[in-house]
């Protein structure tokens, strides 16, 4: 019993840093977007002219 409860408590950690994990990917995936997109959008429009 003690085993299955230290099991579960391990779940819940690794799930609490999962989300953690996904978080800062999403931030980061944003931050990268807000970063790269101006650049893209400068690179067509010098490509257009």
């Amino acid at each position: 019993m003690k085993q299955y409860i230290e099991y579960i408590n391990s779940a819940i950690v690794a799930s609490l840093m999962l989300k953690d994990v996904l978080n800062t990917g999403i931030f980061v995936y944003i931050v990268v977007i807000l970063t790269v997109m101006p650049s893209m959008l400068a690179l067509i429009t010098l490509y257009k002219l």
